[in-house]
């Protein structure tokens, strides 16, 4: 399921509850229904985000786990080692395998443009279309 609109959002709080509050929780649930349900509208945002992300057995403290694990079963640890690789900044494809083969994942070298479509498409990762016009051909 997708995020929902700003409208519907809207609807999960009483009209007392300011947009400044309702914009500081969207900006952690990013309009997810399930994580639109957990929210208690008689908390603040801050303490609304404390239970749902760091407090142990909140929602979310080990979501990206879980659906990590679930969308990328026989790879996740390579997966999560590309995004690690990502985590500091884009990187062409080639400084992806170079990075990945500092380690012993060399049997994955093969397959890192599908790999990084996958996250790609499951919104783990964004491509960047950077031009650089200093390169010559």
């Amino acid at each position: 399921m997708e995020e929902l609109s700003l409208y519907d959002c809207n609807e999960f709080w009483p009209k007392n509850i300011s947009a400044f509050e309702k914009f500081k929780t969207l900006g952690v649930t990013g309009g997810i229904p399930k994580y639109l349900e957990e929210i208690n509208p008689k908390e603040t945002a801050e303490e609304n985000v404390k239970q749902l992300c760091f407090v142990d057995g909140g929602l979310l403290v080990k979501e990206f786990n879980r659906i990590f694990s679930d969308l990328f079963l026989r790879n996740s640890t390579f997966y999560k080692k590309i995004i690690n690789i990502l985590s500091d900044g884009a990187k062409e494809q080639a400084e992806i395998e170079k990075a990945v083969c500092k380690g012993s994942d060399r049997k994955h070298i093969g397959r890192i443009s599908e790999y990084l479509w996958e996250l790609s498409e499951s919104g783990f990762i964004r491509r960047d279309y950077t031009w650089d016009f200093s390169l010559r051909i």
